[in-house]
């Protein structure tokens, strides 16, 4: 026995994204208002990205840190993994060492901030090599 075949279910129209919504009494947005509305939040994104040679002054003071200090750099250099090209990636492998150490800390967020860049790091395949040293 089967049940009856049921007719397929009618297609929704599709949402515009998010950012090009229309909120009440703002009539029709003219195409350059949603392309420069895009150009901001791109802008925005890119003003977040730290440069090298700031990651490189988080990554030397990674060893040293104290326990107040660990939950800021853990939390700024974990959104630089979690966005990193692969050389950056293998740069915070180079402190892998000291990010598995903090692995035990006692505040949840800075062992959620290192899972993540560890994570990050272990997706390469030159990380993973690094972290086996570690072992």
């Amino acid at each position: 026995w089967r049940p009856p075949p049921q007719p397929p279910l009618p297609l929704l129209p599709r949402r515009p994204p998010l950012l090009l919504r229309q909120r009440p009494g703002q009539g029709n947005l003219s195409r350059a208002s949603r392309t420069k509305s895009r150009t901001i939040v791109r802008k925005t994104r890119q003003e977040t990205m730290l440069s090298d040679a700031e990651v490189t002054s988080l990554l030397q003071k990674v060893p040293s840190a104290s326990q107040a200090d660990r939950h800021s750099l853990a939390a700024q250099l974990s959104k630089v993994a979690a966005k990193a090209e692969d050389p950056m990636l293998l740069q915070l492998g180079v402190a892998a060492s000291s990010f598995v150490s903090w692995l035990s800390s006692e505040e949840p967020l800075v062992r959620a901030y290192t899972a993540c860049i560890l994570a990050n790091i272990a997706f390469l395949e030159a990380g993973q090599q690094q972290a086996r040293g570690l072992t």
